[in-house]
This record gives structure tokens, C-alpha cells and sequence, in this order.
């Protein structure tokens, strides 16, 4: 997630510049983890509800195409001096792969990427937390302005709060797509890959089922107006 606002990170184009050069396929590949699969979207691909109305981003331009575009916004809106952002990761060997990684790509359009530990003032903060339910709101609760985690989107709160009013399935539906459109326009949040769930089950167990949620699947009945 983005928390400065300065600099490159004052504008939505600069923002989405970081989001451009990142390789996704090669980053999740350094990991080895089995079913992860790469997404531009805030929003998980695939929920319940999807109405289809957003896409995956980029999908027409190559990885070096991205970068090339992105290397030209860093050095306009980036002042054509060296560029310098910092980025809280926690410790461990899976926060030094992605380090790793993200270093590497964001230094091929010319901007250095610094580490520096949890809890300290950063340009950049990791954003890896459990879903609590299978829905695109909690996706976007997550960068909600009220939530104060970073940069936001008034315009996205608007929708969100349509979309809380709204009775029928398909228009709440159509809102939401809506709210996740103005957070991707704002960039105010580098996604990575879609949530992967795995399952503490020995190979032997019988009649296990894998559920990618880890959820009650009955939890739009809560949801229910009363």
C-alpha cells in the first residue's frame, strides 16, 4: 500500500509507474508457492458477485513495454534526479525474496528500493492480512480513508457507502465494481497475486474437501437485510 505523497507518489500516474514495472510472474515464481496466481486488481478475481466490469491491467502491453512507459513517469515526475523510496517489510525469508524482487524491478526504471523494518515511517507498506469472508467489500474496507492505513480514495468511499444501501444483489454488485474502479484509478495500492488458503490435512484423510476461503459459504444470508 502507498503512504507517501510526495514526489513520484503526489500523483496517480507516478503511483501506477511502480505498479507497471513489477514482473509478477517472476516474483510469485521466486516464492515456489503452489496456486498462486498473479493479479493486478484490488479486488480478488472471482468472488462471489464479480460482475466481470473489472479487468486485469496492462494485458495488451509487454513487460518491457510497462517498464518503458513507467521509466519515463519516474523521470518526469520524479524531478529527472535519482529516485529514493522506502517500503516496511517484516523479518524473514519470505520478506527477503520479495525485497528481493521488488528492488530489482523498481531499479530498472530508476528508482531506489530501501528497506526498512515494521513500524517505522515508509513510503511503502506490505499489505498481507487474512480475508475474513469471500467479498469484494472487505477487499476494498481495506483502504477505506476512515481506515487510516494510507492513501485514499474519497470517491471510492462514496460508492461504498451506495453499495452498503443498495437492496439488490446485482446493482450492489455493480456499485462495487465501481468503488474498486476509482481505488485502482487513485493507485493507491500495488497488488500483487490473488490470496492463497492451504490446509494442515495428512494426504490420507478421506472425504476432505479444500475450500479456498476457509469460510462458511452461507455468509451472504448474514447479509440479509432484516
Amino acid at each position: 500500500g502507498v503512504v507517501g505523497a510526495s514526489g513520484l507518489l503526489a500523483e496517480p500516474a507516478g503511483r501506477e509507474a511502480l505498479a507497471m514495472a513489477i514482473d509478477r510472474n517472476a516474483l510469485i515464481a521466486a516464492f515456489g508457492v503452489s496456486g498462486w496466481v498473479p493479479t493486478t486488481r484490488v479486488v480478488a478475481p472471482g468472488l462471489p458477485g464479480d460482475s466481470g466490469m473489472v479487468g486485469e491491467r496492462w494485458t495488451g502491453m509487454a513487460i518491457e513495454a510497462r517498464r518503458a512507459e513507467a521509466a519515463r513517469r519516474v523521470a518526469r515526475l520524479g524531478g529527472g534526479g535519482a529516485e529514493r523510496l522506502s517500503i516496511t517489510l517484516p523479518k524473514g525469508p519470505g520478506a527477503d525474496i520479495l525485497y528481493g524482487r521488488l528492488r530489482s524491478d523498481l531499479g530498472q526504471i530508476g528508482v531506489t528500493l530501501v528497506r526498512v523494518p515494521s513500524g517505522q515511517a515508509a513510503d511503502l507498506r506490505l499489505v498481507d492480512l487474512v480475508a475474513r469472508y469471500p467479498r469484494a467489500e472487505w477487499f476494498l474496507n481495506q483502504f477505506a480513508c476512515s481506515a487510516r492505513r494510507g492513501l485514499c480514495s474519497q470517491s471510492a468511499d462514496q460508492r461504498m457507502a451506495e453499495a452498503r444501501a443498495a437492496l439488490h444483489p446485482a446493482a450492489r454488485s455493480a456499485i462495487l465494481a465501481e468503488a474498486e474502479a476509482e481505488l485502482t484509478r487513485a493507485n493507491v495500492y500495488v497488488p500483487l497475486g490473488q490470496p492463497i488458503r492451504w490446509s494442515l490435512a495428512r494426504a490420507s484423510v478421506t472425504g476432505f474437501a479444500p475450500n479456498r476461503w476457509s469460510v462458511h459459504p452461507l455468509m451472504p444470508l448474514a447479509m440479509r437485510p432484516r
